[in-house]
């Protein structure tokens, strides 16, 4: 029978046991290095999040004309004012697109620029309003729009240095919308420039609906007169001279309530 001569040069006398052991401390070793790496790294985001030094202390608004700056604000504290534990004036958490995007729902702007700032946690806003050049007016709500027809922001009161147009469609718009067709503002632009050289002042322009023809104006001395769009100014305006001098008089103009242009040939009043 052939022996089996053993290997004593490399065979393992260590104690198993001891081999397990070891690789139980090196696990929990490596597990006690985890615990505290998180440790260090939650209390340093809470530290970070909950911190008086990163929380927003100063806001700056640059470029404002006719938009009031607590309207501006108010729509920067109700991002301020979100979450529940951790509140949003941190400055890690303030989230400058969402303040550009509400900013962009109520008020159109040539150009809108946000950042944020450390040293100390500040929020700078530059902005630069588009000019606008007509009060567009609906049943419950007043709108500066441009020359585009293009509604720029909500109007805090009605400006006499605009000129005032009421809808009365009922048609509910919004920032961003187009009020009324370029067509139509030059139209009343010039219409405008027409009557006051006569000197006529203009309250405000009406119009039943914005896609409308008809365009009604409210003059200071208590009559209206009724234009036709598809017309041109100066042939209406031709005619209203004519009733004018050959019917009414000059002087007997405050006891008429409207003349109606908008019949071609054919003039009425009442």
């Amino acid at each position: 029978m052939k022996k089996i001569k053993r290997d004593f040069v490399n065979t393992d006398y260590q104690n198993p046991r001891k081999k397990i052991n070891a690789s139980k401390r090196k696990k929990k070793v490596i597990l006690i290095t985890i615990i505290f790496i998180l440790l260090i790294f939650i209390s340093g985001s809470v530290f970070i999040l909950i911190g008086p030094q990163f929380r927003i202390s100063q806001i700056e608004i640059l470029g404002l004309k006719n938009i009031k700056r607590e309207s501006i604000e108010k729509i920067i504290d109700e991002e301020l004012n979100k979450g529940i534990i951790f509140k949003h004036n941190n400055i890690f958490l303030f989230n400058i697109n969402t303040i550009e995007q509400n900013i962009s729902k109520t008020y159109i702007l040539e150009s809108f620029e946000i950042e944020k700032s450390f040293n100390p946690a500040q929020i700078s806003i530059l902005l630069e309003e588009k000019v606008s050049a007509l009060t567009y007016i609906t049943t419950d709500e007043c709108f500066n729009i441009d020359i585009n027809g293009l509604i720029i922001e909500p109007c805090n009161e009605l400006s006499v240095e605009f000129i005032q147009i009421r809808d009365e469609s009922g048609e509910k718009l919004y920032a961003g919308d187009l009020a009324l067709y370029k067509q139509t503002i030059d139209y009343i632009i010039k219409l405008d420039d027409e009557i006051s050289a006569q000197g006529i002042e203009v309250r405000t322009y009406k119009l039943p609906s914005r896609y409308s023809s008809d365009l009604r104006v409210v003059t200071d001395k208590g009559f209206e007169i009724y234009f036709n769009k598809t017309l041109t100014i100066e042939e209406q305006l031709k005619k209203f001279n004519i009733i004018v001098r050959e019917e009414i008089g000059p002087d007997k103009l405050n006891t008429v309530q409207y003349i109606d242009l908008r019949f071609g040939e054919k003039v009425f009043y009442k």
